[in-house]
């Protein structure tokens, strides 16, 4: 996917003159190569023998600083539907035109009953809330002009079953899937994706394995919390930061961190059925009820670490703990 921006072509006023007009009717380029077009040239004639100087009669402008867009598509973007939909036993039915917008809005489209949503190429972004509540809704195809997904976007829906995520998309969201309940049953997340806000899947209680592509660096608070069929992740080499009860409250039974890893939350894995942690060298504490209420049996502390938070293996199956002499703190109740 290339990167364009809008320009539109403007006239000088007179041939001597520093004031400008847009060519009626308008003209617009869009340019590939991220630079704004050559000035247009136009030779005045020549009059007993004079040549004068010539002086650009036309030129481009950039029509908005913030008008630069990605499209799969960039012949014709005004004319295209921002996004098509259907509502039960209708037909497909266009939304807003893309009028050089590349954010999908609510207001794009009108029913609240849409089961079926194909968004446009024109798009780069979908807003927030675009989606949230609408729990008819069972299909969505998101292009790869797509980069984010928003707050909320598709909270609540909790009929989603069929949606795959393109590699295209770097961030998620605050909220993006939460309450997405019970059909929802994987997921894979794309290797371009850097990070997962807080709260994206939380509640999302159908959800049974995850994915997370080779990109992925952070899991932000309460990311997973609640997801109480989730048995399987794998977390990948990338990720550095798993946030507060990331994923706390699921029923995941086996764990290995990646070995990059620098902050594991408060409760992130809390009230799970993990069995064996082997953890990283690359952590210098254990917090606040990490491993809280697991069906944990043995535990591997390296010498990196100096501190263990309060209740950090509390109400687990533990019997025999190796502290290494690097510890220096052991918080009430760990």
């Amino acid at each position: 996917t290339n990167k364009y921006y809008l320009y539109k072509k403007q006239r000088r006023v007179k041939h001597s003159s520093d004031a400008w007009e847009d060519v009626i009717p308008t003209e617009y380029s869009i340019d590939g190569g991220g630079t704004q077009p050559l000035v247009l040239a136009e030779a005045d004639s020549e009059d007993c023998g004079y040549s004068p100087v010539i002086v650009p009669q036309y030129k481009w402008v950039d029509m908005n600083i913030n008008t630069d867009y990605y499209c799969a598509d960039c012949s014709a973007s005004t004319d295209k539907p921002k996004i098509e939909y259907r509502v039960s036993g209708g037909s497909i039915t266009s939304g807003a035109n893309c009028n050089y917008s590349s954010v999908l809005e609510a207001s794009d489209y009108s029913n609240a009953n849409i089961e079926y949503a194909k968004v446009g190429t024109c798009i780069t972004s979908i807003g927030e809330r675009v989606f949230s509540a609408k729990t008819n809704l069972s299909q969505v195809l998101i292009p790869d002009s797509v980069t984010s997904i928003g707050e909320s976007a598709f909270q609540g829906c909790t009929s989603l079953v069929d949606f795959t995520m393109p590699n295209s998309i770097t961030s998620i969201g605050q909220y993006a899937f939460a309450y997405c309940v019970d059909n929802f049953t994987s997921f894979e997340i794309p290797d371009n994706v850097l990070s997962i806000s807080s709260y994206a899947f939380n509640f999302c209680t159908g959800l049974e394995s995850i994915t997370m592509g080779s990109g992925l660096t952070s899991i932000g608070n309460y990311a997973f919390h609640q997801c109480t069929s989730l048995t399987s992740i794998t977390i990948q080499n990338s990720v550095t930061n798993i946030g507060n009860y990331a994923f706390a409250s699921n029923k995941i039974t086996a764990l290995k961190f990646s070995n990059n890893l620098t902050t594991l939350g408060d409760c992130a894995f809390q009230n799970n059925l993990i069995k064996k942690v082997v953890v990283p060298e690359s952590l210098t504490m254990i917090n606040f009820a990490t491993f809280r209420n697991n069906k944990l049996e043995y535990i591997s502390i390296p010498t990196t670490i100096t501190k263990i938070g309060t209740s950090a293996f509390s109400k687990t199956l533990l019997t025999n703990v190796v502290i290494p002499d690097s510890v220096t703190e052991i918080s009430t109740y760990a």
